[in-house]
């Protein structure tokens, strides 16, 4: 799904990115890179390095680039993005965005029969 977005970008990175832990996968890297700078700056600095922007991603989805930004920082829930950005970086889902495994949590209705 990345791919027909960048076409020109290559999205075969090896296992291990960090030069000092050579038994670290792509995933714990990130998590612990989450946990160092926080989830916008990891994100934001993932997608450069593919080439990609908050822009494209904001096309693909015709949404407001801002409104990418805001699930980036936790401050708005949207699992068709967040999933879309775990499967970019590489993750699990789940990973960065808890909410992206859970079933859709669906309101009771306000609308209560009456008892005469």
């Amino acid at each position: 799904m990345a791919l027909d977005i960048v076409s020109n970008v290559d999205y075969n990175f090896p296992q291990t990115t960090h030069s000092r832990a050579t038994h670290m996968t792509t995933t714990d890297f990130i998590i612990s890179q989450v946990k160092q700078f926080g989830k916008y700056r990891v994100i934001r600095g993932e997608l450069i390095k593919r080439g990609m922007d908050v822009g494209v991603i904001a096309r693909h989805f015709n949404v407001h680039p801002y409104s990418v930004r805001l699930v980036m920082m936790d401050r708005m829930k949207s699992s068709r993005i967040a999933s879309y950005l775990e499967s970019i970086l590489g993750v699990p889902p789940g990973t960065l965005f808890p909410y992206v495994t859970q079933k859709p949590r669906r309101g009771k209705s306000s609308f209560r029969k009456s008892i005469v």
